[in-house]
């Protein structure tokens, strides 16, 4: 039976279980406490909110039971749970061995099964009590006790203390051929979570594994971002079954990952070296969702083409009644990647360093007055990223994907702005890594990016700054700000744009390492050409002019 508070548009809905009630709610659940007899009895926290919450306890009979929810929104919630009047559980398998239903008084039970099995009948007690199942008696001295018989088809009869229940259960063998017609296997995704749901961050029917790099780091060192592979399975296969039978359907799922020549590969067998093997119960005419384990040792899988097999075998039969096959690629990941995560990482410790060892003299060595400067640009520099940063997020919702290439526009072209006009009124040493790292720290403390990869990339971009700038005569010698405007965009571009374009593909690089993300080739040096480069050029461009300016106005 189902008990539900309604408010809408929320929803609670409590039922009294073995060791509990389970809450299902149309939002998370934040706490839930158990009030029996207007006392609390315990409290059920789950780790993040969540929609399914079991809360522990023991239900005496008679009883005033009240669950307090508290949901993740704030609302405070009670719910009032009715006692059933039999002090205990009773849960049938039908036939005995199967998966346990819970059943009350008057219940109907039908399954799937040989026409001479036997049903198990369970009864858990919710206090102290005499049992009685068919011709057995016991006595259960203690909630949780519990006692069982094997009990003939047919009708069933539980008495415990004064009240008793009938159970009706009926078995029906309809033939391999009615369960293959009946059962269905829809769709099939790879790689899934743990609830059969697809997994959009990793390619589909697709199995990615470290690059050379990280190949040779897991081998010789141990390290590496996965758990060993004889201790959790690579991922998960979701198996969607639909059942046009009348009754409940109880389905042993098995799957194996198949060479060229139909042979399972031994490179995805499981720990054990056996398939694995997932039961689960199909509703009468309805679908569930399985999650199946995929196991891969990578040490000793190749990348190619295979084939994903899964069968469906009804309990009670020998042989599968559906096969069904996918297709499975393997790939070696881009060593190209983990190489620039890691020249990355090493350009961002560097860069850190030296901002760190540098920063006390350039601030002894550099006049007030360019200090100034520097911190205006810098601030102006996070007003104009930062602003741009919240565009950013409003045209993603629009653009998707292909967002940097407007906001880059006014993100990075914007920001060459103005770095490019304080070069030109400040052309020394230390000018870029300054600059960059007021506008950083401004940013991250009104936006709240302060994260060890933004310090990775900040070192990066200060670094390759005034690498470029020094070796295009930038921060050398300032007599090149007194020459042609086409010569002063030229030199500015050379000392600019490829600093950017090769902080942004190192940090592209990065992320995909980091967060298992994935771009296509030519969307990646589209980003590093456009907004890395070509966009850093133009800013460049525009910069020349609005200097004068200002030297004319602030010689």
């Amino acid at each position: 039976m189902w008990w539900i508070a309604c408010t809408t548009p929320v929803q609670i809905v409590a039922e009294p279980v073995v060791g509990g009630i389970e809450l299902h709610a149309t939002e998370p659940i934040d706490l839930a406490t158990l009030v029996v007899d207007g006392e609390p009895r315990a409290m059920a926290r789950p780790p993040a909110p969540t929609v399914d919450v079991l809360v522990p306890g023991v239900l005496p009979t008679g009883s005033s039971v009240v669950v307090e929810v508290h949901l993740a929104s704030g609302e405070l919630r009670e719910v009032t749970v009715v006692v059933p009047d039999l002090p205990i559980w009773i849960e049938v398998e039908l036939p005995a061995g199967r998966a346990p239903v819970a059943v009350g008084d008057g219940d109907v039970l039908d399954a799937i099964g040989p026409a001479d099995a036997d049903a198990l009948v369970r009864v858990t007690a919710r206090e102290p009590t005499d049992v009685r199942i068919g011709e057995r008696t016991w006595t259960l001295v203690a909630p949780g006790s519990q006692a069982e018989a094997v009990v003939p088809v047919g009708e069933v009869r539980v008495e415990a203390g004064d009240a008793s229940a009938t159970v009706s259960t009926h078995l029906s063998d309809p033939g391999p051929d009615a369960l293959r017609d009946a059962l269905i296997l829809g769709d099939q995704v790879f790689p899934a979570d743990r609830r059969g749901r697809s997994d959009p961050t990793l390619p589909a029917n697709e199995i990615v594994l470290p690059g050379a790099l990280g190949d040779l780091a897991e081998r010789r060192l141990g390290v590496g971002y996965r758990p060993r592979h004889d201790l959790a399975p690579w991922a998960f296969a979701g198996v969607e079954l639909r059942s046009g039978l009348d009754q409940d359907l109880d389905v042993a799922l098995t799957t194996e990952v198949l060479r060229s020549d139909g042979a399972p590969d031994p490179a995805f067998a499981s720990p054990d070296g056996a398939p694995p093997i997932v039961v689960v119960r199909v509703p009468a005419r309805g679908e569930v969702t399985a999650a199946l384990p995929v196991w891969v040792d990578p040490h000793l899988v190749r990348p190619g083409a295979y084939v994903r097999e899964v069968r469906a075998r009804p309990l009670g039969l020998d042989e599968a009644v559906r096969i069904e096959r996918a297709p499975l690629v393997v790939v070696r990941g881009s060593a190209a990647l983990e190489l620039g995560f890691l020249v990355s990482l090493a350009l961002g410790i560097a860069g850190m360093l030296a901002l760190w060892r540098g920063a006390p003299r350039f601030l002894r060595t550099t006049p007030v007055r360019d200090q100034v400067t520097i911190a205006l640009f810098g601030a102006a520099t996070f007003v104009v990223g930062g602003g741009f940063q919240l565009l950013g997020y409003a045209l993603a919702t629009a653009l998707g994907p292909f967002a940097p290439f407007v906001s880059g526009l006014f993100d990075d072209a914007f920001r060459a702005v103005l770095l490019a006009t304080l070069l030109q009124q400040v052309p020394r040493p230390g000018v870029i890594g300054a600059a960059t790292a007021v506008g950083f720290l401004m940013r991250a403390l009104a936006l709240g990016s302060f994260h060890p990869a933004d310090l990775v990339y900040l070192g990066t971009q200060v670094l390759l700054g005034e690498a470029t700038a020094w070796l295009a005569g930038l921060t050398r010698d300032p007599s090149w700000v007194d020459r042609g405007r086409v010569s002063r965009w030229l030199r500015l571009s050379a000392g600019l744009a490829p600093a950017n374009a090769i902080a942004a593909g190192l940090g592209l690089a990065s992320t995909a390492v980091l967060y298992r993300l994935w771009w296509a080739p030519a969307y990646v040096a589209a980003l590093v050409l456009l907004p890395g480069f070509v966009y850093v050029v133009i800013g460049c461009w525009l910069a020349v002019p609005v200097a004068e300016s200002l030297r004319r106005v602030a010689p």
